[in-house]
């Protein structure tokens, strides 16, 4: 039977939330505040449950008309905010940051503000595609929301580059097979070149044709089981690295936010710690710090070896070497979405005992910004949120602490 539910407000992975009339939370993904849905309950915990619409009975006011078609179509998990006016997307963002920040870590604290996206349609400039082998076609594109199991073929993502898109329509419609035995497949945007790179055991796969339907410039790669990035098409480049904010321009800016907010820094030992192709680290060295990066990302540090001079770089688990890290003056970290270690936040407490450091933790999980902010003995200097991933329920966070 279908209950109906007033949505109340958004949670924290972007789900509606609202209420069964035994008063239990219910979660509802594709809903907005103000809407009242008949909701068909999937599943009941003891002190919520989960559910889908059935049926939308009146719209709230920020609900709009989605603009992809494999949204509703095709259930696509990629996004999760297309049915809401982007200033609601905005509210709802910082909202999530500020609720994080109070209830997990403790800090008084209000809801940032959020600097908005440049656009919030066409600004990806990565993809990540799954593929999946079934008994009658393979399929590549995004997982299901509803279902993680289920695959659904890709036709077109409005939120990637024209270069990307265009990229990915001359793949599909190319006569070149991918590997059968295929897991995932990534296409950047890099200074307008596209980068393709492929999960496959074969290294010997050949892929000369398909480097071509790329466009000038394109290249294609191959990541073995033994995760070995290899080259196998187009003109001899440098490796691609695994990672790079889909958002180039607005990701520079929080970079450079992060910098500045770190004061007089000439002259200073700085450590950048998950600093990834070391742009952050060029901004510091151009300020006159004195900095060492670190990422476990070997292909990262390689391209940053070669890219940032005057900065010493380590292709390396954080955990590994906190003994060498010296005693830095000031700290940036930007780690993945898990946020940092039980062995990184306790050096980062110890650390953060002495007087005049400062630290710049940018987050794209707030959540676990909250977590590893909770215990450090740190006042909060600046807060701000960035939207990096419009259409999506994921922020990025800047915070910036000192110590007394």
């Amino acid at each position: 039977m279908n209950i109906s539910v007033d949505i109340e407000r958004l949670s924290s992975g972007g789900e509606g939330v609202g209420r069964l009339p035994d008063g239990k939370v219910v979660f509802v993904p594709r809903t907005a505040p103000g809407d009242v849905v008949e909701v068909e309950v999937l599943e009941s915990q003891k002190r919520f449950s989960r559910g889908v619409v059935a049926r939308l009975v009146s719209d709230g006011p920020d609900r709009i008309e989605p603009k992809c078609p494999h949204y509703e179509a095709d259930e696509c998990g990629s996004c999760q905010f297309q049915h809401l006016h982007y200033t609601a997307q905005l509210r709802a963002k910082a909202t999530m940051v500020g609720d994080a920040l109070r209830r997990l870590g403790g800090l008084d604290s209000t809801d940032p503000g959020i600097e908005p996206a440049d656009s919030s349609w066409g600004y990806r400039s990565k993809v990540t595609l799954t593929a999946k082998a079934s008994d009658s076609a393979g399929r590549i594109g995004y997982r299901s929301y509803l279902d993680p199991e289920k695959i659904f073929d890709l036709k077109d993502c409005l939120l990637a580059t024209d270069k990307i898109r265009d990229a990915w329509k001359a793949i599909v419609a190319s006569d070149q097979a991918l590997p059968e035995d295929l897991t995932k497949l990534v296409l950047r945007e890099v200074d307008s070149r596209i980068h393709l790179v492929l999960w496959t055991k074969q290294y010997g796969y050949d892929a000369s044709t398909l480097s071509e339907t790329l466009g000038p410039g394109g290249t294609v790669w191959v990541v073995g089981k033994d995760k070995k990035v290899i080259q196998v098409g187009g003109e001899p480049s440098p490796p691609v690295p695994a990672f790079e904010q889909s958002s180039p321009g607005l990701a520079q800016k929080i970079r450079e936010e992060a910098c500045a907010a770190l004061g007089d820094i000439d002259g200073k030992d700085l450590l950048d710690l998950y600093c990834g192709t070391g742009a952050t680290a060029s901004i510091l060295a151009g300020s006159g710090a004195r900095v060492l990066g670190v990422d476990s990302d070997a292909g990262a540090i390689e391209w940053a070896q070669q890219d940032v001079p005057g900065v010493v770089f380590k292709a390396a688990e954080v955990e590994e070497i906190l003994g060498d890290l010296g005693d830095p003056n000031s700290i940036i970290l930007n780690p993945p979405r898990s946020g940092l270690s039980k062995r990184v936040r306790e050096w980062l407490s110890d650390w953060a005992r002495q007087p005049g450091r400062s630290l710049a933790y940018i987050s794209c999980d707030p959540a676990t910004l909250a977590r590893d902010v909770k215990h450090l003995n740190m006042h909060v200097v600046c807060l701000r949120a960035y939207d990096l991933f419009p259409q999506t329920s994921h922020v990025e966070t800047l915070m910036v602490l000192r110590s007394e």
